[in-house]
């Protein structure tokens, strides 16, 4: 059996207005990646549910992440909207980096300030490519001039 987006539509719907139902957290990543259509599709849908009951508001909570260009507070007005911008992470990133970068295997500590630097540096506010890198470092058990060759060869962004 195939499930259709109006099939399972209906089934979340049926959840959601059960008012027996527990409170209800839905996350919904990088909704920037669906085609526009489908998109388009499921915030009417959203927004229709949201607005057809009052109670639905106390139960169901739900975070959509995007990049800037979909304009989910179009459907959704009065969203909250948190910019995730490379300044804004800024932070959160070099204490991440700071906490993985001592993960290292056996390694000195001006490397370990090299590599924390180069990251931190070249980040253009990507979690993914960050933990990618130290992935790839802490496997690594080669020499520091293997690691320094792989600082300075380190790709500035993830392929698409």
């Amino acid at each position: 059996m195939s499930w259709s987006f109006g099939m399972l539509w209906r089934v979340f719907g049926r959840i959601v207005k059960d008012n027996k139902a527990r409170p209800i957290c839905v996350m919904i990543d990088a909704l920037d990646k669906c085609n526009e259509e489908t998109r388009s599709n499921f915030l009417n849908h959203l927004q229709y549910l949201l607005r057809q009951d009052d109670s639905i508001h106390k139960r169901l909570k739900v975070i959509i992440t995007s990049r800037p260009h979909v304009r989910i507070d179009a459907y959704l007005p009065g969203a909250l909207d948190i910019p995730l911008d490379p300044d804004n992470l800024k932070r959160d990133i070099i204490a991440f980096v700071a906490a993985e970068v001592n993960k290292l295997p056996q390694s000195p500590e001006d490397l370990l300030e090299e590599v924390q630097n180069t990251l931190i540096r070249d980040v253009n506010g990507m979690f993914l490519w960050i933990s990618l890198i130290l992935e790839d470092l802490q496997k690594s058990t080669t020499s520091l001039r293997t690691i320094r060759e792989k600082l300075n060869s380190l790709p500035k962004t993830l392929p698409s």
